[in-house]
């Protein structure tokens, strides 16, 4: 299978931030995005990255919305995964959740799969699989979701998505749940 991994943000969109950690979203977004793709590469399937670098800057060029959608219905990608951080005003706000563009079965399936292994995976809260109009799920050919993998504005669970550990353990999380999406579990 073919699947395109979108790390969000990179470049001069450095996403959400962190000052009280110096955390920016691109980085561990890129990090957790090149981990799975290893782990699905390792597993046989083919990998489609939107980015697989940042200059640590912020000062490259960023990926639009629309090449990262172009990225992928090129390149006839089977699966999109597009990989965030949560932010929110209230530093106490946890939890992972998964989106998926309404009216798609796949990507509804697609996206419980994914939630419920990054939540066994993590112990983060679950905050649930939702829908959502992003263009990065709305315009790719194929299922897709975006998943916020965690709250870069709460410090305590912005240092675990900064580990490599539970970088990891996101990784093989979004990994198994795409074995169970293509065998049809």
């Amino acid at each position: 299978m073919r699947i395109c991994i979108d790390a969000g943000h990179g470049g001069f969109d450095s996403g959400a931030y962190n000052k009280d950690l110096n955390l920016r979203e691109c980085d561990i977004t890129l990090r957790v995005a090149l981990k799975t793709g290893e782990k699905l590469g390792k597993m046989g399937h083919k990998i489609i990255f939107t980015r697989t670098s940042d200059d640590g800057l912020g000062n490259n060029t960023s990926i639009s919305l629309r090449n990262r959608v172009s990225i992928a219905n090129k390149n006839n990608a089977d699966i999109f995964i597009s990989i965030h951080c949560n932010s929110a005003d209230n530093p106490q706000a946890r939890g992972i959740e998964t989106y998926y563009y309404q009216g798609s079965a796949n990507g509804k399936k697609l996206a419980e799969l994914v939630q419920a292994e990054l939540i066994k995976a993590t112990g983060f809260i679950n905050r649930g699989v939702k829908t959502a109009n992003y263009y990065v799920i709305k315009y790719t050919k194929m299922p897709a979701v975006l998943v916020e993998i965690g709250f870069i504005s709460n410090n305590d669970e912005a240092k675990q998505l900064a580990g490599p550990n539970v970088q990891d353990k996101i990784a093989q999380a979004i990994a198994e749940a795409v074995n169970k999406y293509m065998r049809g579990v």
